[in-house]
């Protein structure tokens, strides 16, 4: 890598600001606020629009807890049909999507959208509408379209930072450091350091698997990946998807301790907590103005070298 470009993968398609649906029925009025002065670029008058319109969306979302319509618990789950099972083994057998879900019992089904709960607050429409245009009409290009492991569908661009350290950015927000490892130091060309290069670190970045999938705690289906590709199926008229689902027997254990920054607990216990459903209901949701974000990803290193006895 030089000093101007560590690396560079596909293009930026993101435009300056971005429309996002919000669940802001399900939100306190002080989420709604830090929502509105950190992230939203509407005009003030809209602003004051959405902020006195909220008291009505909390009192719906109030209503459909206490009403439990429709019952998180009462999910339809039903098994792929026979002739795609070849393809499900196929995946099963496919190292990246083994590592993926190797700490946790996995199953394969097609599982009704509306009663998945979903600890999202909000949807990216425009990135909806690319979505939408990549929808398979078939039920085999609709398998993968759902439980493949995907492609990126943006960039990673790097710069460095001094002796020391690397930069990344990328559209996508789940750009993220997948792990690192040492093995002979290979020719690298006018990146070759001087000396007598022994051992090269590697260093992974990437976009983790997109498999649509969920945990499965009880009879209720907690969505954990695939929410985007969730909202447009539904959006085009799907009741249904097909997902890996996480077997779960112990929820402390085997859950991280939240998604999307509500508590595993919660989203587990509560009687009935936010759904998929709840995107479609227009009395709970508005539009917001967002700038783009960029996903900053930052890697440095310490060198620590002593002596020690031998032995």
């Amino acid at each position: 890598m030089n000093d101007s470009a560590a690396a560079t993968r596909g293009t930026s398609t993101a435009g300056p600001s971005r429309r996002m649906l919000c669940l802001y029925g399900a939100m306190a009025r002080h989420e709604l606020n830090q929502c509105l002065r950190a992230d939203s670029i509407d005009a003030a008058p809209r602003q004051e629009e959405i902020r006195d319109r909220w008291r009505a969306a909390s009192a719906a979302f109030r209503s459909r807890t206490e009403d439990r319509i429709p019952s998180p618990d009462a999910i339809v789950v039903r098994e792929i049909a026979p002739a795609q099972h070849g393809y499900l083994r196929s995946l099963e057998s496919d190292e990246q999507f083994r590592r993926t879900f190797s700490s946790v019992r996995t199953s394969f089904a097609d599982v009704e959208i509306d009663p998945i709960v979903a600890a999202q607050r909000s949807v990216n429409l425009d990135f909806i509408d690319l979505l939408k245009r990549k929808v398979p009409k078939d039920a085999d290009g609709l398998l993968r379209f759902c439980l493949g492991p995907g492609e990126a569908t943006a960039g990673v661009r790097g710069v460095r930072n001094g002796a020391a350290g690397f930069s990344f950015t990328s559209d996508h927000p789940g750009l993220s450091f997948l792990g690192a490892w040492e093995g002979h130091f290979g020719s690298h060309g006018a990146a070759e350091p001087g000396g007598q290069p022994m051992v090269a670190i590697t260093a992974v970045l990437g976009f983790p698997a997109s498999t649509i999938n969920g945990f499965r705690v009880g009879p209720r289906v907690i969505l954990n990946n695939g929410f985007h590709r969730l909202y447009t199926l539904r959006a085009l008229g799907f009741e249904s998807a097909p997902i890996v689902l996480l077997e779960i027997d112990n929820v402390e254990l085997e859950m991280p301790e939240s998604i999307a920054d509500l508590p595993s607990a919660y989203l587990a216990e509560a009687p009935r907590p936010s759904m998929m459903a709840d995107f479609f209901d227009e009395a709970l949701v508005c539009v917001l103005t967002q700038p783009t974000p960029l996903r900053v990803l930052q890697i440095a290193w310490n060198i620590n070298s002593c002596i020690v006895p031998k032995g």
